[in-house]
């Protein structure tokens, strides 16, 4: 079963759809890029690095 959806992040990039659908039960996963591919990895990861995010769950307001 896939869930590119729901584990999406920079470094899954470039991957075909229905990935991670071949990695259940894998521990690791190693990918070997060629140097275009992963300075554009890497600049995906700083654009998410730099905009601030919220935690998960904790968007409701406080009635104290």
């Amino acid at each position: 079963m896939a869930m590119d959806k729901e584990v999406e992040k920079p470094e899954n990039y470039g991957l075909r759809p229905g990935w991670s659908g071949f990695m259940q039960g894998m521990m690791t996963f190693l990918r070997v890029l060629p140097s275009d591919m992963y300075e554009k990895i890497m600049a995906l990861r700083e654009q998410q690095n730099s905009k601030p995010q919220a935690m998960p769950g904790m968007d409701h307001e406080n009635h104290s």
